[in-house]
């Protein structure tokens, strides 16, 4: 009886069973589903009821195999092989099992499970058709080491995932865990903490952590990470497309030779598999929002929200970053370096109110409209219309362009044109070169040093180049260069062929034209080399003409530095201060002018000038005037005054080298030659108190042209301010002078220590004279030829006077010769009009006189009286000596016509002694 109650249970349960696994699915048709060594046996009608009343499928046990297939409207939903299996209360654990999801309207496989473990849930089911209960396998199942594979549905088919727990539903297809998960397929992979999947709606989602693998193209694959969810899509319909989707610190990276990221909170990646499946699929649109940056190796861009079409591949794309857009590129030295390099040597940074849009193809181009500014170099850019640039992928060649009000602000200047483009180039050398140009008009203003500010104007074009930290302008056409501040100037040049900013030099060419309140330069090239420092120079046919401070001239070059000028190749120029006017022409000529203030307060203003080579110079004054030609010259001008009232000015001319010129002054002109000449003035207000003096030194040779007429040559020349000259000898030297005494035309010739001159007067020291006494204008032979010697002689319109150790005589043979010695002399030419022969000849102190060889006189006094023809000698006592006889005596007279004597108070003796 017990054993057929047993048999009866075994069979009531084997009936509910076979209930519950309604179609066993063989998965091996080798091995097809049987109970293991403990056999189900169906339990008893009591044991049955008690299982639907109580509702407690817990009273259930068996073990074994396991199949369970579930249909709905006569197609398979899903089934489930485990190799083995048994119940735990109200669970059935599974082990070693496979589950198959299908197509409940196709019927198609659409998920294939395979797992080490797994349990479900026992449950009680009420048959609705006969109206009973039922044991069966709950829809959710818990899964353990599994191994999923989606075959249709899915973002990429087939796809693997692979989990080490999984919860799901069967029948809804629908499956999530908590823990570490990682799916791949064709050209994907993913992991991530926390998933959640649904068959039939093709959604692949990551709960946090989630990264994503991509094959693009071969060899280069596209990562996505988060640090929130990550969900893989793929739209109904069985389109062949596929979305990622990533949240919260999410970021793409394209991994290869040309990195590539995209980071941002939310980061929606579309794309589709390539035709055949097994290819790699590529990105078709990425959007992005809040806080979103894209990298490249050389650049990033910022924005709030970003919208990116691909190409292709992520090597290739069209990105529109709206909000606050900002961008910023780098150009590394070394075109293999990693990312970031943000600490290289250039770089640049731009932003713009938007939509930013940037295109990568070849290179990298983006576009942003005005207003939009750009950083580089410490210098800002600003833009109204547009901002453009282009680089390659490591930045060798970049290019960005600046449209309509431009602005660029640097700390030492700013530049505004209408077009801007900033080049960046490595040629073959792998050395940077950044380049930039303005187009149309515009304007650049900076810093030329401390003391000055520059605006340069140009109408047409200006292009700049970048040396270190250092700004130059290569090139600038219709130029305009204003420098203000200590000696300003204004400047325009057709075309500017090379300028520095920092410091401001330039080089220019075509119609220079240079004005300041010093004055101005005219030519065809123009070299700037500070803000005080420049050259100008002509063309053949075009010399330079230039007006500066007081000097102006054509020269066919000219550099002005600071107080100073200098012109080379000077045709002629012209410098005029205090009275005083110099026309110059010379091979270089140099003019420095300068203003001080001395300790106490007097204002000092100083012009100073050289003139070399081949020198010309005519200066003209109201009281004298110069004319010079000589190897070089050196002048030095002033004036000084205190609190505005004139004190006095000054000027010295010194001329070297072959010196030769005319000079006129009070009435005299003298006409030279000299190794040196000097020319001092002073003008202290008055005539009285005014001076000049002209010194002429080494081999000087002159001629006087003023009433005194005199050819002399000695050690040196000077002529006062009176126009008296003085012809020295030095040393043991002596000069020589011909000329005409004054007042009378009596010819000389001598030499001496000295000369001195003068229109009325001239004297010499320690004289070797010869001169001669003529009628009217008769020739020397026709003259009373006289030769003498003394230690000075003095000549003025009435004689000549000789002093110290005098000896005279005229130069005939015969009875009419004489000879004269004494302490001094003095003849005297004849009064009469038309007649200037000797008036009269006096001696005194030792005179000893000798008249031929008929009379011989000693004497205190000696004197001829010529319209008398007599001769008078005065003694303490006198003695003659005259036909053999001495005469001693107080005075004597002798008549020279009738040759008689007269005496007085003296005694007579026959001459015992030679006179």
């Amino acid at each position: 009886m017990k054993k057929a109650l047993l048999f009866l249970l075994l069979f009531a349960a084997g009936i509910s069973i076979l209930r519950w696994i309604e179609e066993p699915v063989k998965l091996d048709p080798a091995s097809p589903p049987n109970v293991r060594s403990e056999p189900f046996a169906p339990p008893d009608t009591v044991a049955a009821r008690e299982v639907q009343e109580t509702g407690n499928a817990g009273n259930l046990s068996f073990s074994g195999k396991f199949a369970y297939t579930q249909n709905e409207g006569g197609r398979k939903v899903y089934d489930l092989v485990a190799a083995g299996s048994r119940t735990v209360g109200d669970l059935v654990e599974l082990d070693d099992l496979t589950g198959r999801v299908y197509d409940r309207e196709t019927g198609e496989m659409v998920l294939s499970i395979r797992a080490a473990g797994g349990s479900a849930k026992l449950v009680q089911e009420k048959d609705t058709k006969l109206g009973e209960f039922h044991v069966s396998l709950d829809k959710a199942i818990d899964l353990r080491d599994v191994e999923a594979t989606l075959l249709r549905d899915a973002p990429i088919v087939p796809l693997t995932l692979s989990a080490p727990d999984l919860v799901g539903r069967l029948d809804e297809g629908h499956f999530h865990t908590g823990g570490r998960v990682t799916i791949s397929g064709t050209g994907i992979s993913a992991s991530g903490t926390g998933f959640e999947f649904f068959v039939d709606r093709g959604i692949l989602r990551f709960l946090s952590d989630g990264n994503a693998t991509v094959e693009v193209e071969a060899g280069r694959n596209a990562s996505l990470d988060c640090r929130g969810g990550l969900s893989i899509e793929s739209p109904p319909e069985g389109a062949r497309e596929i979305t990622l989707d990533a949240h919260e610190d999410a970021s793409v990276k394209l991994a290869g030779r040309e990195d590539l990221e995209l980071h941002a909170q939310h980061i929606r990646v579309s794309g589709r598999p390539r035709s055949g499946g097994s290819e790699p699929f590529g990105f078709d649109r990425i959007e992005a929002t809040e806080e979103v940056r894209l990298v490249t190796p050389t650049s990033e861009f910022t924005s709030n929200r970003a919208e990116i079409e691909l190409e292709g591949s992520a090597t290739r794309f069209v990105a529109l970053l709206i909000g606050d857009p900002k961008g910023r590129l780098v150009f590394s030295s070394d075109a293999g370096a990693a990312l970031p390099v943000l600490d290289d040597a250039f770089s640049v940074s731009f932003r713009g109110e938007g939509p930013l849009e940037v295109t990568r193809s070849d290179a990298v181009e983006f576009h942003l409209p005005g207003p939009a500014a750009l950083d580089w170099k410490g210098a800002r850019l600003t833009a109204r219309d547009s901002l453009t640039g282009s680089f390659g992928p490591v930045a060798d060649d970049a290019l960005f362009v600046a449209l309509g009000g431009v602005e660029i602000v640097r700390p030492d200047g700013s530049l505004e044109t209408e077009e801007f483009r900033l080049r960046h180039e490595r040629p073959l050398t792998g050395e940077s070169r950044v380049s930039a140009s303005a187009t149309g008009p515009s304007r650049l203003i900076g810093e030329a040093d401390a003391e000055h500010d520059f605006v340069l104007l140009t109408g047409e074009r200006i292009d700049f180049a970048l040396e270190g930290e250092v700004w130059r302008v290569p090139r600038a056409l219709g130029v305009d260069l204003s420098v203000e501040g200590p000696r300003g100037f204004v400047a325009r040049a057709a075309e500017v062929s090379e300028m520095s900013i920092d410091p401001l030099g330039l080089e220019a060419h075509g119609s220079i034209a240079l004005d300041s309140e010093e004055g101005t330069l005219r030519g065809s090239r123009l070299s700037l080399r500070g803000p005080e420092h420049m050259i100008v120079e002509g063309a053949p046919g075009e010399p330079v003409t230039f007006r500066w401070q007081r000097v102006e001239g054509v020269a066919e070059r000219v550099e002005r530095s600071e107080n100073l000028l200098i012109a080379e190749g000077v045709e002629r120029a012209s410098l005029a201060y205090q009275g005083d006017a110099h026309e110059i022409s010379c091979r270089r000529l140099l003019v420095a002018e300068e203003t001080v203030e001395t300790a106490d307060g007097e204002l000092v203003e100083t012009v100073r000038f050289t003139a070399r080579d081949d020198v010309q110079v005519r200066t003209q004054r109201e009281t004298d005037a110069l004319s010079l030609d000589c190897d070089e010259i050196e002048g030095s001008l002033e004036r000084h005054e205190r609190g505005g009232e004139f004190l006095w000015s000054g000027s010295t001319l010194t001329a070297t080298g072959n010196v030769g010129g005319r000079y006129s002054h009070a009435g005299t002109n003298f006409e030279l030659t000299s190794e040196r000449l000097v020319v001092e003035r002073t003008d202290r207000g008055t005539e009285e108190l005014s001076s000049a003096r002209l010194v002429a030194q080494g081999k000087v040779i002159m001629d006087s042209r003023g009433e005194v007429q005199i050819h002399g040559e000695g050690d040196e020349l000077e002529v006062d301010k009176l126009g008296r000259g003085r012809l020295t000898a030095l040393g043991d030297g002596r000069v020589t002078a011909v000329g005409v005494f004054p007042g009378k035309n009596h010819p000389f010739s001598m030499t001496g220590r000295w000369v001195q001159f003068s229109d009325t007067f001239l004297a010499a020291a320690e004289p070797e004279v010869d001169f001669w006494l003529t009628e009217g204008e008769t020739a020397r032979k026709e003259s009373l030829h006289v030769r003498g010697k003394a230690e000075r002689l003095e000549a003025d319109r009435e004689g000549v006077s000789f002093v110290g150790r005098v000896r005279l005589e005229n130069v005939e043979s015969g009875p009419q010769s004489w000879v004269l010695s004494a302490e001094s002399a003095r003849m005297e030419a004849r009064r009469a009009a038309g007649n200037n022969l000797l008036a009269g000849l006096r001696a005194d102190g030792d005179v000893a006189f000798r008249l031929g060889t008929s009379l011989v006189a000693y004497g205190d006094e000696f004197s001829v009286r010529a319209e008398q023809r007599r001769i008078r000698v005065v003694g303490s006592p006198a003695r003659l000596f005259h036909q053999g006889m001495v005469w001693t005596g107080e005075e004597f007279e002798y008549d020279l016509v009738v040759h008689v004597l007269t005496a007085k108070n003296f005694e007579v003796g026959p001459r015992r002694e030679d006179p």
